[in-house]
């Protein structure tokens, strides 16, 4: 059994995942350095792994924020 895991979050940080259908990794990463400062690449750490983009963030997306970065499937940039 395998785990998957986000190390090196920083403190208080939290994991949060949304469907990579139709996503790009940029837009993801450039969606979440709008909501939540321009931080790091390595603290966001966005990764896909089995369908998903799994990324620390601050605190949990809410669904209306999913549901908006939902809303730039494919847009590339």
């Amino acid at each position: 059994m395998s785990f998957v895991t986000q190390p090196n979050k920083p403190q208080g940080w939290v994991s949060d995942e949304i469907d990579a259908y139709r996503l790009y990794e940029r837009v993801v990463l450039e969606f979440l350095r709008t909501k939540f400062g321009n931080q790091p690449d390595g603290n966001y750490k966005v990764e896909f792994i089995n369908d998903k983009f799994l990324f620390n963030v601050p605190r949990k997306l809410s669904d209306a924020e999913k549901d908006e970065l939902m809303d730039k499937r494919d847009e590339k940039e």
